[in-house]
């Protein structure tokens, strides 16, 4: 068993600024491969971060490179990084690398880690590492050519869990009916809204997308073991498995089998599951809006 003092050194020396030899800049050398991945436990176990304001949600900021060295890393991906770690000083910062992410999964999902490793292409594996870290350790997860553009401790305000009312329209009425949605005071979960087709275009949406209103899926926040993550991560696997099962091949789309479809999918499913229509919920406007512990922000809040 490692010893407390050990682990609590590994999270200072990978995530505060006075880092002892284990990191330079973006670059880790290779003796801290696996510490990642006991930093990010250790956060876990001992309770090492604060949540967000508001949340049950670590203040843990995750993102994702396909390599340690500083060599590879585009000069916009570290100006994109370096953001997050500005504007977030008070934030647990992880820095995954293609070898932690195989370490990850193959530590924490030993099941599904077979399929992992047999998706055809590197971006439907960066696709399921982003559902799978939020699910085992929580915090934000943010696509690394984004910019932090506002402190996440500043994402969930009061006045984003009031409760608020949506028109319904009910079969057979010719006016909606206004029903109260009251949502958890505590968030759980926060993803934003990525495409929001006006009702006056019809269905041309269909071809672009697979919803009329499309997800967020390059930054999201979440409690660990959230159950959309869950939900995401089954259905994606069922996928996958009867995909090999029937010899479909997965590659040509990954929006579809892992990307945004899917993440769709399950804020949908979530949204029934709160008796919330998603339909009502097109042309969402400029507030955020609480279904349970789940928030949605506008369309404007990542972009």
């Amino acid at each position: 068993m490692v010893k407390i003092p050990t682990l609590y050194q590994v999270v200072i020396a990978l995530h505060v600024k006075k880092r002892q030899g284990c990191t330079k800049d973006l670059g880790f050398n290779s003796e801290c491969r696996r510490a990642i991945l006991e930093a990010a436990r250790a956060l876990a176990a001992l309770h090492l971060h604060t949540n967000l304001p508001n949340t049950r949600i670590p203040n843990i900021i995750h993102q994702t490179w396909s390599s340690r060295r500083k060599s590879t890393i585009p000069p916009h991906v570290n100006d994109s990084v370096t953001s997050w770690r500005s504007a977030n000083s008070g934030s647990v910062h992880l820095f995954w690398d293609d070898a932690d992410m195989d370490e990850m999964v193959r530590v924490m999902y030993p099941a599904w880690y077979g399929l992992y490793r047999g998706l055809p292409r590197a971006v439907m594996r960066a696709d399921v590492f982003r559902y799978l870290v939020l699910l085992g350790f929580g915090g934000v997860y943010a696509d690394v050519d984004t910019k932090c553009l506002r402190p996440v401790e500043k994402w969930v305000e009061p006045k984003d869990i009031a409760s608020w009312t949506y028109p319904r329209i009910l079969e057979g009425a010719s006016e909606p009916v206004i029903y109260p949605t009251v949502g958890d005071r505590t968030v759980a979960f926060i993803v934003g809204i990525e495409t929001d087709v006006p009702r006056s275009y019809g269905l041309k949406w269909q071809k672009y997308y697979a919803r009329p209103m499309q997800m967020c899926q390059w930054t999201m926040a979440a409690a660990p073991g959230h159950p959309i993550l869950s939900a995401v991560t089954a259905s994606i696997f069922k996928t996958v498995s009867d995909a090999k099962a029937s010899g479909e091949p997965l590659g040509r789309d990954p929006t579809r089998v892992t990307g945004p479809q899917p993440w769709t999918f399950a804020i949908y499913d979530a949204w029934k599951m709160y008796g919330i229509e998603e339909e009502a919920l097109r042309e969402f406007g400029e507030t955020g809006r609480v279904s349970g512990d789940m928030l949605v922000l506008p369309i404007t809040a990542f972009r």
